[in-house]
């Protein structure tokens, strides 16, 4: 939701030098929810005390991504940071993910905890929703329209299955 009304957000929180920085929007927010995911898969390697392997991932995904600004942001300008940020919290997570993998294979007799499938599913939707939130930028009519269908399918699904967990 935050994506597609960015613009206005930063029209009215920013001067209008800053009106192109509503292009590295969606990759960042899309890195906050991989940080979420992150956390998700960390718990379990708390838990199991995999802390070097977490160290190694967590210095190689900054490193990545200081790498990465490095060498693109002379070519590409500031916008690039923000994908730049997105590509390293992908190996991030991914990373993550397989430590915890083989925590659950060595500690848990291979249960997965989380819905794996869902979860790469979601993520895939949500970075191809950031890519086309960048393109729908210059088409209000068509963002408000998508803001209301969400809002509204937020606001009817409430209403109808809100009341599940009261009975």
């Amino acid at each position: 939701i935050l994506m597609l009304i960015a613009p206005e957000l930063l029209h009215i929180l920013a001067t209008d030098e800053y009106g192109a920085a509503v292009y590295v929007i969606p990759p960042l927010a899309v890195s906050s929810y991989l940080i979420f995911i992150y956390g998700l898969f960390c718990n379990i390697e708390f838990y199991f005390e995999m802390k070097i392997p977490m160290m190694v991932v967590s210095v190689a995904g900054a490193a990545l991504n200081i790498g990465l600004n490095y060498i693109l942001i002379p070519h590409f300008g500031f916008i690039v940071a923000g994908y730049t940020t997105l590509v390293s919290y992908i190996v991030f997570v991914v990373c993550h993910y397989i430590i915890m993998r083989k925590a659950q294979i060595k500690h848990m007799n291979s249960i997965n905890v989380f819905n794996v499938k869902f979860i790469g599913i979601f993520t895939i939707a949500m970075i191809g929703i950031a890519f086309l939130v960048n393109f729908a930028y210059t088409f209000v009519g068509i963002r408000y329209f998508v803001l209301f269908m969400i809002l509204f399918s937020i606001t009817y699904a409430l209403i109808k299955y809100g009341n599940i967990k009261k009975a």
